[in-house]
């Protein structure tokens, strides 16, 4: 089994690396569209594809400053290499579920949009585009499913384990 400091050290060469590569040329693509057509859906697919990006970028940065550090400093507390400063976990994990949620819904706007764009326009870069976002649907779904169902779980025994050996410190 993985220790948390090498999960997380995966979920981010595995999905956030890539993923953040798979925006830019997915928003190059959609730009290219959009200028080149020059129509409503495209427009509007374009104005929601970079709301999207900025927000899912934004979340990757603060699960790699905020919630990925705290799940390793829990895991290092537990084995005693460092003190726990008792932060707020269950805030944190909240908000990463909030951020995957918000993912879902976002890629579903995206296809709708780009389901419309398709009945109008034809050009090859459709095609790239959906591809994209179904390649981006799949890895999503992978990246959460490691961060939801095993560094977050990882995190909570790691912090229930800390409080108990803490109340079992002080009932002595």
């Amino acid at each position: 089994m993985a220790t948390i400091p090498e999960l997380v050290a995966d979920i981010i060469a595995t999905h956030h690396v890539p993923l953040r590569h798979e925006l830019e040329r997915l928003g190059i693509v959609i730009d290219h569209l959009a200028i080149s057509h020059q129509c409503a859906v495209l427009s509007s697919l374009r104005k929601v594809y970079h709301e999207f990006k900025d927000a899912l970028t934004l979340h990757l940065d603060q699960e790699e400053c905020d919630l990925f550090p705290l799940c390793i400093a829990l895991e290092e507390a537990l084995s005693g290499r460092q003190t726990w400063a008792g932060q707020d976990v269950t805030s944190l994990i909240r908000f990463a579920g909030h951020g995957h949620e918000e993912c879902k819904s976002g890629l579903r706007r995206l296809m709708d949009l780009l389901q419309s764009a398709s009945a109008s326009v034809r050009d090859p870069d459709i095609t790239v585009v959906r591809d994209g976002l179904h390649a981006l649907a799949r890895d999503l779904a992978m990246h959460t499913a490691k961060e939801s169902e095993l560094l977050i779980p990882a995190a909570i025994f790691s912090e229930e384990q800390i409080r108990a050996r803490c109340l079992r410190g002080a009932s002595k």
